[in-house]
């Protein structure tokens, strides 16, 4: 099938080749735990969900490049009693722009999370 073998050996759109995630805590006491988990994806190409990258043929070169990206998340947790717990998380601490994904023509595309934060109080009756 010439679809098929047109796109063999071209990049995968909307993969990044590196990806990388790491979470670290720290508990100082029994009750009081903090931590960060760090988020690193290299640069990837748009394209279609089912098809390779969009390529252009006259340059040689992958089109509509998709900048890679580092975001950082914090959290913590204190527990006041076995059953009463509150858990604070930001997310993108930096409030950093990254896109996820994005279609052939660049237009549409997946925007990461801005900063954010939740807290939450969980208790068990």
């Amino acid at each position: 099938d010439a679809f098929i073998s047109n796109q063999i050996g071209k990049e995968l759109s909307n993969f990044a080749d590196t990806q990388s995630f790491l979470q670290l805590r720290y508990q100082p006491t029994h009750k009081f735990s903090i931590g960060g988990a760090l988020t690193y994806s290299s640069d990837m190409y748009a394209g279609q969900p089912d098809t390779a990258a969009a390529f252009n043929a006259a340059t040689g070169e992958y089109s509509y490049e998709i900048p890679g990206y580092t975001t950082v998340d914090l959290f913590a947790n204190y527990e006041f009693t076995e059953k009463l717990k509150l858990r604070l998380n930001v997310g993108n601490v930096f409030d950093r722009n990254y896109y996820l994904a994005a279609y052939r023509s660049g237009s549409f595309t997946y925007i990461g999370d801005a900063r954010n934060a939740q807290l939450t109080l969980s208790a068990e009756l």
